[in-house]
């Protein structure tokens, strides 16, 4: 993988992140959050930015169109995700502890990397039929957990079925509905390289494809292209017709939305002087301050943006949010990666 001056990393074998100073071949010189230069190998480092991994990772001949792609009526072996960056559906399988990853029980989510909202439902076999475990919408950019598979009835379990339905609230592309049924390789499970990073996750997982589309660069740019000029077309008509030009109700949502940054230099000009705890709970002070505005404001939902770092300032604020008994999960990972938190106020 390729690093330049400036880029954002994360670390693979330990907690934290940097920006890189300098890049000679495999060897990469990174700021720490604490102040540090450390030289690291290649190897060790991953993109934050998931977007900028996506794109240096462009995976050409195994990924299909959707729209292309007709209903699976057969079991399919489980394929190797190509990179895990291309735009597509993914099983995602999690050990739940990290340290025992060969008896542990393991968690599967349904990983969104499309810019597309779905509609889904999950079954597995039951002997000659499926029974449907859950179903229900996630959003573009998200990871949506499904089940927790018991290790020793992996087997009973390992014949899945997902059907999706894409959509946008707003005009889009249409792609046919996806309907995949997967048969999951158990063996796997029990051989230690089959876990590995990715940046759908920063635990130890396996990923799984259960549908890739073409990100192809050019191809993107014409359907935006395209995109813009269908809305033009629409709000043209709406002019000529003489019509009021109604909001969306996606317009109103979003207005219901609210975005805060957290980071130090975001908040503070100077820093200096300040001790980590002065740090911490200035950010924690100002967290505060922006919950019981949105509380008493008409916000829907507020997104906290604290960055990956050490973890501490997540964890505080997880811990105020605990005593609001408000509901709250990661925000999208494609606008935000890992460093953000998504609390919903009503």
């Amino acid at each position: 993988m390729k690093f330049n001056k400036g880029d954002k990393v994360r670390f693979l074998n330990e907690e934290g992140s940097g920006t890189v100073v300098s890049a000679d071949g495999k060897r990469v010189k990174v700021l720490t959050a604490e102040g540090m230069e450390i030289v690291y190998d290649a190897s060790q480092l991953v993109h934050a930015d998931v977007n900028k991994i996506r794109t240096e990772h462009n995976v050409e001949n195994v990924k299909k169109k959707t729209k292309d792609a007709a209903p699976v009526n057969e079991e399919a072996e489980e394929e190797e995700a190509p990179g895990g960056n291309a735009d597509g559906i993914y099983l995602l399988l999690t050990p739940i502890d990290e340290n025992r990853l060969m008896e542990c029980d393991i968690e599967i989510g349904l990983v969104n990397n499309t810019d597309y909202d779905i509609i889904y439902s999950y079954s597995y076999k039951y002997e000659k039929d499926f029974v449907a475990m859950c179903n229900g919408a996630a959003e573009e950019g998200s990871v949506t957990h499904l089940d927790t598979i018991v290790r020793m009835r992996m087997d009973e379990y390992a014949t899945v079925k997902l059907d999706i339905i894409f959509f946008k609230n707003m005009p889009y592309e249409p792609l046919e509905p996806v309907s995949e049924i997967i048969r999951l390789k158990t063996v796997k499970f029990y051989k230690p390289n089959t876990w590995q990073r990715n940046v759908f996750s920063e635990k130890l997982a396996h990923l799984v494809p259960v549908c890739l589309f073409d990100d192809a660069v050019e191809e993107k740019k014409e359907l935006d292209v395209n995109l813009q000029k269908k809305v033009a077309e629409f709000m043209s008509r709406k002019r000529d017709d003489g019509k009021n030009i109604s909001r969306s109700h996606d317009f109103y949502a979003k207005q219901m939305e609210k975005e805060v940054d957290l980071h130090l230099e975001e908040l503070v000009d100077n820093v200096s002087g300040m001790s980590n705890s002065d740090k911490l709970n200035y950010q924690l002070n100002h967290f505060r301050r922006e919950l019981e505005s949105a509380l008493a404001g008409n916000i829907r939902k507020i997104v906290f943006i604290h960055g990956v770092g050490s973890g501490k300032l997540k964890a505080e604020i997880c811990n105020i949010l605990d005593t609001y008994h408000l509901r709250y999960h990661d925000a999208s990972f494609r606008k935000y990666g890992f460093g953000a938190t998504e609390v919903i106020l009503k």
